[in-house]
């Protein structure tokens, strides 16, 4: 579940898809973020809001969701609450003794592509593009996604390794005498199916995890070469769902090469464009979910059956490529447990901190 929340791109579908791992979680998933309305009630979530599967299974935040800082960690909680994202672009040539700092809006950062040319040391960039901040994809050193690729080409080589053993097993005249069933040929629908069974079921994998993925926009901003980013986050003190959260100034003390956000999908459109775009596009997305879900239900139902007929290897074999890849999820998401610095700020001087603490930049 928490591997799919942060999915934002093809590779960290197949990551999933791959020796996979909650298999009908992945599809429940799938159904509550973009199922018809029948399926929702199949699985007991008729009138499930879209907030709620946003909160517990988009990587995107909204006026709906939004990320808090509790005094230990970030939670993400339903409700809307006041954090604001700053931008710190420092020179990375080093700062001079009370440098000079200019103030703008991402919008403007973008429209204006050479403001760095500009003689100002510090540039201090407000995001307003995106209504609520997305923290938890940016507390960690967003390098790129070249090992989201490398680990989705090691678990489609998992994968192909898995079958191949199944394929020797069974296949290979020397090798099948070794690898009987209770002291008997292995049936002749087990090796097929199983076969058949492990592709389908990644391929349906792969699609429902789409499903979730494809509900979002991401974005990524990166500094130019001459400078360097460090973010900021302020919380306002707010009760959001019966909970209090204080004011923090949060920030992660290292640069941030990539600055991710997400949102939905529906993101900037006008409420007009949406009602009229929206049953077209739930459309789509229905009958792909439904797809995925069918996919997926037949080739777990036709593996665990080819799994019945075969040598119990194949079932330890599947069992160490399952436990394999979730390591490998697990270290692909480790940013998640790094720790933040926070500071506890004065309700209502969060922003006079953040002046104040401008004042003795380079000092």
């Amino acid at each position: 579940m928490q591997f799919l929340s942060q999915a934002m791109g093809i590779s960290d579908c197949i990551i999933l898809s791959m020796a996979p791992l909650g298999i009908v979680t992945t599809i429940v998933a799938a159904i509550r973020v973009g199922g018809p309305s029948w399926l929702k009630a199949l699985i007991g979530r008729a009138t499930e809001n879209l907030a709620a599967a946003e909160l517990e299974l988009m990587s995107s935040s909204s006026n709906e969701v939004c990320e808090l800082w509790n005094g230990r960690d970030v939670v993400r909680c339903a409700g809307s609450a006041p954090v604001w994202e700053f931008i710190c672009l420092l020179p990375r040539t080093g700062l001079p003794k009370n440098p000079k700092v200019k103030i703008m809006s991402l919008e403007d950062a973008e429209n204006d592509p050479y403001f760095y040319i500009k003689r100002y040391e510090v540039i201090i960039i407000r995001n307003l593009k995106h209504d609520v901040p997305n923290i938890s994809h940016n507390r960690h050193r967003n390098s790129g996604r070249g090992e989201l690729y490398l680990a989705a080409c090691f678990g489609i080589l998992l994968q192909i390794g898995f079958i191949l053993y199944c394929s020797f097993i069974a296949q290979y005249s020397k090798l099948k005498p070794h690898f009987q069933k209770d002291d008997h040929a292995v049936a002749s629908y087990a090796f097929p199916l199983t076969i058949i069974g492990s592709v389908v079921l990644s391929i349906g994998m792969f699609i429902c995890s789409h499903v979730v993925e494809s509900s979002t926009l991401e974005e990524t901003f990166q500094p130019t070469e001459h400078w360097r980013a460090r973010l900021v986050w302020l919380q306002q003190e707010k009760t959001v769902g019966d909970q209090e959260f204080k004011s923090f100034a949060l920030y992660t003390g290292e640069d941030q090469p990539n600055i991710i956000t997400s949102s939905r999908a529906d993101h900037g459109k006008d409420s007009d464009e949406k009602q009229r775009q929206g049953s077209e596009g739930l459309k789509d997305f229905t009958i792909t979910t439904v797809v995925g879900t069918v996919i997926s239900l037949v080739g777990y139902v036709a593996q665990f059956i080819g799994f019945r007929g075969m040598h119990w290897s194949v079932s330890v074999a599947s069992l160490i490529a399952v436990l394999t890849m979730a390591t490998v999820r697990a270290w692909i998401r480790r940013g998640l447990a790094k720790p933040m610095f926070c500071r506890g700020l004065l309700p209502g001087f969060e922003l006079d901190w953040f002046a104040d603490s401008l004042r003795t930049v380079g000092n």
